[in-house]
């Protein structure tokens, strides 16, 4: 997937902030607030629409900024990051069930089957030195309209990085 062998996965599709599921897994054993400064990846591959690349890096490199980091222009960074965007079709079923105020004994079901596209976004960070993968985040739901992808990308990634540092690892005492 990249040179290093740690993949950054940005799995993005747009995803309204509602329906958004996030997950996040890191290293414990790291000490997050010795990074400073952060890169792409040189592996990192562009998503298939151009337009999403640009709103996806952009999107990720505030987030970060945000946090405090810089960009690193030069050098090696402290930590580097890659995404992926990916849209699949997925279905959506929805049921609901009545009856009639005359015969409330007669209750009937009605089903929709749906065609709808599911996003998925997974950003990673990995060590600058050691090319570990060191923390994960993976944001899914279902995509929306065409004209929200800038908006649904920047509360993917809002959401993702609420969490970013990860707490500090607890000592544990003798």
């Amino acid at each position: 997937m990249n040179p290093f062998g740690a993949g950054l996965v940005l799995l993005l599709a747009a995803v309204p902030a509602t329906t958004q599921e996030v997950k996040l897994d890191y290293s414990h054993e790291v000490d997050f607030s010795r990074y400073k400064t952060f890169a792409w990846s040189p592996g990192q591959d562009p998503a298939k629409n151009p337009a999403n690349h640009i709103r996806i890096t952009r999107s990720v490199e505030r987030g970060f900024v945000g946090k405090g980091l810089t960009k690193s222009t030069d050098g090696v960074p402290d930590f580097y990051l890659m995404y992926h965007a990916r849209v699949d079709d997925s279905v959506k079923v929805t049921s609901k069930s009545g009856g009639s105020y005359w015969e409330p004994s007669n209750l009937r079901t009605t089903v929709d089957i749906g065609k709808v596209k599911q996003g998925t976004l997974i950003v990673e960070v990995y060590d600058g030195q050691t090319k570990d993968v060191i923390w994960r985040g993976i944001a899914s739901g279902l995509a929306v309209r065409p004209d929200r992808v800038e908006e649904d990308i920047d509360a993917a990634v809002k959401k993702l990085l609420e969490s970013y540092p990860p707490p500090p690892a607890k000592e544990e005492k003798p």
